[in-house]
């Protein structure tokens, strides 16, 4: 077998033709890659303990002084505790901006305030094409319409049809309800949720903007309790896993669960 190279080390090469950070010897590189990786994570963390689900996460040095940018956008869950009733971005800056600062300060980056927050649900929701949109999707799935992941559901249902890359979005939000109704009867009830929610975003005509080709979900656990792990499905439209000239967007996310840890897998073709 080859040699294995880490992935990672591609991803912050990338970046380093943007200047975000400055290089002055080869040992600095690794140092500096190992802190990005490190703020990244404790960062990402942070937000999704407080409910927040994160897409996409750049930290920034400025090349000749001192300065941090930290550029973030975000997912509001809700009926899962904290910022249930505020898709603003209003309570992210009061609170989560202040303890973030002080969070740089106690790793060494005396710095001022220079945040840059995007609320996808907010901001899809201001460039969604029309009302009537949403009103045939509501109609559509009327039937949870009681349940505590609906609201969150019909954002992310217009995120995934306007952004792309939302793979891990989309499971990192499968997983964190799961996570609350793996234990109670509500879980067939999300599970059902799931499987007309990716039949409704591939194969809807009402829309005016182009539907995903394809969308497939794994889980991968002992549900109820059993001895043996089992594997539920759901899958939609067309995903061609063995070619390249069709992208794929893959994301992988682990719960912890009292049964024990299930793998949520999703894979989505937006081409």
């Amino acid at each position: 077998m080859g040699q294995k190279t880490n992935p990672n080390s591609f991803h912050i090469q990338s970046r380093l033709s943007e200047s975000s950070w400055t290089i002055f010897s080869k040992s600095e590189y690794f140092f500096l890659v190992k802190q990005e990786i490190g703020f990244t994570e404790a960062i990402q963390n942070f937000f999704e303990r407080n409910n927040l689900l994160i897409k996409q996460i750049s930290f920034y040095l400025h090349n000749e002084s001192n300065d941090v940018l930290l550029f973030l956008s975000f997912f509001p869950l809700k009926g899962l505790g904290n910022f249930d009733k505020s898709a603003t971005i209003s309570p992210i800056n009061n609170i989560l901006s202040e303890k973030l600062f002080s969070f740089l300060n106690r790793m060494g980056y005396r710095t001022e305030k220079r945040f840059v927050f995007v609320n996808l649900a907010k901001y899809v929701k201001d460039i969604a094409s029309s009302k009537d949109e949403e009103k045939k999707i509501e109609r559509k799935m009327s039937f949870f319409k009681r349940e505590p992941f609906y609201d969150s559901g019909l954002s992310l249902f217009l995120v995934l049809l306007h952004s792309k890359n939302t793979a891990s979005l989309f499971s990192k939000f499968i997983a964190k309800y799961f996570k609350s109704y793996h234990r109670s009867r509500k879980l067939n009830k999300f599970l059902n949720f799931l499987q007309v929610f990716i039949h409704l975003i591939v194969s809807s005509s009402f829309l005016t903007c182009k539907p995903l080709k394809g969308i497939k979900i794994e889980l991968k656990g002992r549900f109820n309790g059993v001895p043996r792990s089992k594997k539920k499905k759901f899958e939609s439209g067309r995903i061609s896993l063995q070619t390249i000239t069709c992208p794929v967007n893959y994301s992988l996310t682990h719960v912890s669960t009292s049964y024990g840890v299930f793998s949520v897998k999703v894979w989505i073709c937006d081409e």
